[in-house]
Parts: structure tokens; sequence; C-alpha cells
């Protein structure tokens, strides 16, 4: 009885829950369309960032006003109460198609002693995959800089050679690198953020042979800085 009058009494806060919970979704997505579209970029973010935790707050409150409209209708069969996850759940299914936007934001970093941590991030894109590398001081650290200032990455237009995204670090910690799609891409002097690799177009012809070379001529760089 004392179960039944608490569900009861919850139930009544199923509206507010669902518009407090569309409300974080949105201001997630207002957060990540903002550090998206920033002028110059952010040269620095929270590890857990805030359109993450955003999302991830209204989903739950979402996620519990859905629980409280099922618990009711199971047990008053009542089921005017399916209306609201009836309504709902597709509208959530289709937030979580979302993307980039709110993934869980960083892998594991790749460290060294002396040039600290870096870890891969993925810049929330509508079209492109577009990469990006963050430094800490160590693999723990909260917040996370930008690492270099204007480099040019390498990036998937067309959604080609993106299995497996990691960061190397050369032996003497010079040189920082990206490998994905079964290449290394990307190369970077860790002192001055200056890329040391080709850019290679997603409209280039013969662009698994590009992708060989500028990978073969990274692997040398690496074996004269182990």
């Amino acid at each position: 009885m004392w179960l039944n009058d608490r569900l009861g009494a919850a139930t009544k806060w199923r509206p507010i829950l669902y518009l407090v919970g569309w409300a974080l979704i949105g201001a997630a997505l207002v957060a990540a369309f903002n550090s998206f579209t920033a002028h110059p970029p952010p040269s620095w973010k929270g590890r857990i960032s805030t359109e993450f935790l955003l999302f991830h707050a209204g989903f739950i409150t979402i996620a519990v006003a859905m629980g409280l409209s099922l618990v009711m209708t199971l047990e008053h069969r009542r089921w005017r109460f399916l209306l609201g996850p009836a309504l709902n759940a597709p509208l959530v299914i289709l937030t979580l198609q979302s993307g980039q936007l709110f993934a869980a934001n960083f892998p594991d970093p790749v460290c060294g002693r002396e040039a600290g941590c870096f870890v891969l991030g993925v810049s929330p894109a509508s079209i492109d995959i577009v990469f990006e590398i963050w430094r800490a001081p160590c693999a723990y650290s909260l917040f996370l800089t930008r690492f270099g200032t204007g480099i040019e990455m390498n990036y998937s237009e067309d959604g080609s050679y993106l299995s497996n995204p990691h960061l190397l670090l050369s032996g003497n910690e010079r040189i920082l690198v990206l490998a994905r799609g079964g290449y290394l891409v990307d190369a970077f002097e860790i002192s001055t953020g200056r890329i040391m690799s080709d850019f290679v177009s997603w409209a280039q012809p013969d662009r698994d042979a590009a992708m060989l070379g500028n990978s073969e001529a990274i692997r040398r760089l690496l074996d004269e800085n182990k």
C-alpha cells in the first residue's frame, strides 16, 4: 500500500520529468553546436564534456519518466500511461543516432615519461569524420588542452580508413602519430605541434597508393626516432 501510494505520487511528476529531460537534451545540443562552431576552436575541454553530461542526464530523466509510466500501466492497467513512452521512445532513439556528439569522449591515452599523455577525440561534424588530438599531463587528468594550433589533419569525408584509430608515440617521445584504417596517417613534431606528413585528399586519384606512400614515410620517421 505504501509503495503504491509513493508510485501514485511519483507519477504526477511524469510530465515535469519529460520536460526537464528534453530541456537537458536541448541544452546538450546547443553546447555541442557551440563547441563545433567556435572560432577559434576551444583550447581546452573537460575529459568528460558538458554536452556528454547534459545529454545523459536528460536521457536518464526521460527513462525514469517512461519507467514510471510502465509501472503504473502494469499495476493499474491504465493504458493511457503508455502514451508517454510511445511518444518519447522514437524521439529518444533518433536522438541517440546523433553520432559523435554524445560519444564517450576519449579512448585510453598514449603516454610518455617526458611528453605527457595524448588522447584522440572526434570533433562533432555533420558529415565528415574529423579527428582531434588533446594533451594532458597524466592519464587521469580531468582537463585536456588542444595539441597544436591550426594543424590540418587528414579527415574522412567518405567514411574510409576509420577502423581502429589510435595514437603512437616514438621511442624518443619527439614524434606523435595517428594511425587508422591500417595506415599511419598523420605525424606531428611534439615540441612544436608541426605536422610532418602529407595531406591526402579524399578525391585524390589512386588514394590507396598515396596513403601507403605517406604511411611508409611516417614509418621511416618513427624508425629514425626510436
